[in-house]
């Protein structure tokens, strides 16, 4: 007996050696089906897929789905061990603690797919595509994943032993929790990225390191020497950066949202439309850094050195600049609305076309010469 489903409807289909046509009724309750009496559970009772124009594919253990339109199915706990699934489309669909151990997945589309706790022992998913998909403790022992698409995707916790993971495509991928070993085959780049998610990095030689578009959420990276390394988009949001070397990195369109860089050198480092919302930024020094069109909005910045630094359109709107050096800045065309400057020093600084509406200071920040703050909407605040 061959039971197969359309998207829209669910149908029983007999071989010719069965006997007269059954009638039959189906009754559908949360997870259960029963059909003639037959007592199915959700994991046997699952929409048809559509392979080449027909409905033969039948989910089950070595199943035929070779290019199966299978995109947004339920299929978790689904049996597909050695299963032929290449070039499925599977898009989106929920695959969570499936068992797909030995098949194969070449070439097939698991973009924002959801694996989780998926067995993936010795499956081939070489080429496949693993955008934004979700394999948190998957076991993938053994897996091959060789040039697949793997940017966005969650693979924290996940099982990665023996894995063939070369040219992967690992960007913004979450790694933190994975396990490797020895044996794990993936790029040195990527190797990295996990040894700092995954372990204690702090005070570490990481300088000239080639880090851009690395997933380094919440890693520890305070006191590292990151000297003269690339960072460029790369997601460091509420990293712990203290006191961290940074000085010439390329920093440049990263995310250090609420990251802590509290008495970091960033001197004359590359942080051209960054994003530093809520970043901490105290007592750190940004001496001849450049923030162009840098998003600080709400940033820390008390006693922050940012004399000579390049801020111009960069957004400081409620940002702390308490004490802070601004001498000699660049803050042309940038956004200081609502900030606090008491007690700066903007001294020789460009504040051609600053918008300073609701910024306040007191009598001991220091302004250009000839410059008239309450002119251009700065608050005077007593001491």
């Amino acid at each position: 007996m061959l039971i197969s489903f359309s998207r829209l409807e669910a149908r029983i289909t007999l071989s010719a050696r069965t006997q007269p046509v059954y009638s039959f009724v189906m009754i559908r309750f949360a997870r259960i089906a029963i059909i003639a009496g037959l007592l199915l559970t959700s994991a046997s009772l699952l929409p048809g897929c559509n392979v080449n124009g027909t409905d033969s594919c039948e989910i089950k253990p070595e199943a035929q789905c070779s290019g199966a339109d299978m995109r947004e199915f339920n299929l978790n706990e689904a049996s597909l061990g050695n299963a032929d699934l290449r070039g499925a489309h599977l898009t989106g669909a929920n695959l969570s603690n499936a068992h797909l151990s030995g098949a194969d997945l070449s070439g097939a589309d698991l973009s924002g797919a959801d694996l989780s706790g998926a067995n993936l022992t010795l499956t081939s998913g070489h080429d496949a595509d693993l955008s934004a998909a979700t394999l948190r403790r998957a076991f993938a022992f053994g897996v091959d994943l060789s040039g697949a698409n793997l940017k966005g995707a969650n693979l924290s916790e996940a099982n990665l032993s023996s894995a063939d993971l070369s040219e992967a495509n690992l960007r913004y991928a979450d790694l933190r929790g994975a396990t490797l070993d020895h044996n794990t085959q993936i790029d040195p780049k990527w190797r990295l990225v996990w040894e700092i998610v995954s372990g204690d990095t702090s005070g570490h030689d990481l300088s000239e390191a080639i880090l851009s578009e690395a997933n380094l959420s919440s890693a520890d990276l305070s006191d590292a020497n990151l000297r003269y390394a690339d960072l460029s988009d790369a997601n460091l949001s509420e990293a712990d950066l203290s006191s961290a070397d940074l000085r010439n990195a390329n920093l440049r369109e990263a995310d250090l949202t609420r990251a802590n860089l509290g008495e970091a050198d960033l001197s004359s480092a590359d942080l051209r439309n960054a994003y530093l919302r809520e970043a901490d930024l105290s007592e750190a020094d940004l001496s001849s850094a450049d923030l162009y069109k840098a998003d600080l909005v709400s940033a820390d910045l008390r006693g922050a050195n940012l004399g000579s630094t390049i801020l111009n359109e960069a957004i400081l709107r409620n940002a702390n600049l308490l004490e802070a050096d601004l001498s000699e800045a660049d803050l042309s065309s940038a956004d200081l609305n609502g900030a606090d400057l008491s007690s700066a020093d903007l001294n020789a600084a460009r504040l051609d076309e600053t918008y300073l509406n609701g910024a306040y200071y007191n009598t001991d920040t220091r302004w250009p010469e000839d410059f008239h703050p309450e002119s251009a909407g700065a608050l005077l605040v007593g001491d």
